[in-house]
């Protein structure tokens, strides 16, 4: 068999269907099964999968056993030359899954693989992808300094490989890929091993890089084949604080696996740091805010309803274009791009849905016509007027939805 493709489901009912529909639509040229372990859902998740998609076989787990956990079971029982860690909230996108496996066939030195991740149907969006955590982006990961200081050194050393990535045509190699599509080879998972159950969420896919690459498996963004991305959709229902707590959880256990406790040590460190520049932050905005500072909040930060609106801000004379990123959180860490070529930006409804419900984050940069990307020259907070109004476009499955066809299938 050509591909195992492993999801895993925590109340995913309102983007499973969509998900597994474009999995099966990619796969007509590629002998195939999917596997959904689903942990523990309460939105009647496994009655859409066993209803609308038959030929798809669900692990039901009676507790949340969180990502790593569940994702293993099916890594430790694949039957193919290639699996695929997919999320939920993912759409393939046409001839993707086939593209890639031609890809990995071509390469035998690439271990995992990614594609071009979208945010939006429309291809606008771009998400970029952080890089591999060490301790040197532990310093921007866990202070203030991206946010008060975004044309600094670092931060733009920080940001940029990934922003390199944008126009790219070519497949290029990475230290790191985007979670939601993971394209690993048999062999690798028998030589590294399979994800690292400590941890539950988040991080597990940076170890899982860092192991490969130690063992001389190398990671490729495969730009040809191409996904839509509904970023953090199965965690809108979630606590945020409890997100944050997991998170960090990961975090530390990530920094001491690889860094031993000095490392995390100075880690705690940073955190430190961060808290205390939280608190002045919160002072800063008490106090009227910094007006034109990319990611610090102004006094009017701008505000969309569900019919959405523009963005825009003063040009400057050397621009060809203008790269726009915006992120959920003031440090950019994880975020997603597109490119315009003039002064504003269109906020259409379409895109509105896929925003946090309590804002986004945006800055601008100019680019230059040698392909250069100047200094941030302005940024900001997009509040939602009504973001129960918006996360209800969601479209929720139809209850009479006709079975789908099995994804089993043999290539011509």
């Amino acid at each position: 068999m050509d591909l195992t493709i492993s999801i895993v489901s925590y109340n995913s009912r309102r983007v499973i269907e969509p998900c597994l529909a474009s999995v099966l639509e990619s796969a007509t040229d590629v002998r195939a099964e999917i596997v959904v372990v689903d942990n523990a859902s309460q939105d009647g998740t496994v009655e859409v999968i066993r209803r609308g998609f038959p030929g798809v076989e669900v692990i039901e787990n009676p507790t949340n056993e969180g990502f790593s956990r569940a994702h293993n079971r099916v890594l430790r029982r694949r039957r193919s030359r290639y699996v695929l860690v997919l999320n939920p909230d993912t759409v393939i996108l046409r001839g993707a899954l086939r593209t890639m496996i031609d890809f990995m066939d071509a390469h035998p030195d690439a271990g995992m693989a990614g594609c071009r991740t979208w945010l939006d149907p429309g291809r606008r969006f771009q998400c970029l992808e952080r890089p591999v955590p060490d301790l040197s982006t532990a310093i921007m990961e866990c202070t203030a300094l991206g946010r008060f200081f975004p044309n600094s050194r670092l931060a733009r050393r920080y940001w940029g490989t990934a922003r390199g990535l944008w126009a790219t045509d070519a497949a290029v190699e990475v230290s790191s890929l985007s979670g939601g599509f993971i394209l690993v080879r048999h062999e690798v998972i028998a030589e590294v091993g399979e994800l690292d159950e400590a941890f539950f969420l988040f991080y597990e896919e940076h170890d899982w890089y860092r192991r490969a690459r130690a063992r001389g498996w190398k990671l490729y963004f495969v730009p040809q084949a191409e996904i839509v991305h509904l970023l953090a959709e199965s965690q809108r229902s979630r606590d945020r604080g409890w997100i944050r707590a997991v998170a960090a959880r990961s975090r530390d256990y990530y920094y001491r696996k690889h860094y031993g406790v000095a490392g995390l040590l100075a880690l705690r460190l940073l955190v430190g740091a961060n808290a205390l520049a939280a608190g002045a932050s919160r002072w800063v905005r008490r106090a009227g805010g910094r007006r034109g500072e990319p990611g610090a909040v102004g006094p009017d930060p701008a505000t969309l309803g569900a019919e959405g609106g523009r963005l825009t801000w003063d040009g400057r004379p050397d621009a060809r274009r203008y790269l726009v990123e915006a992120s959920d959180e003031p440090w950019f860490l994880t975020r997603v791009a597109t490119l315009v070529t003039t002064t504003e930006l269109e906020v259409s409804p379409d895109l509105l849905v896929r925003l946090p419900p309590d804002g986004v984050f945006w800055r601008v940069a100019p680019v230059r016509g040698d392909g250069r990307v100047g200094r941030f020259i302005h940024g900001g907070l997009i509040r939602l007027t009504s973001p129960g109004d918006v996360i209800g476009a969601h479209p929720e499955p139809a209850a009479d939805a006709e079975p789908r066809r099995t994804v089993r299938t043999r290539r011509s």
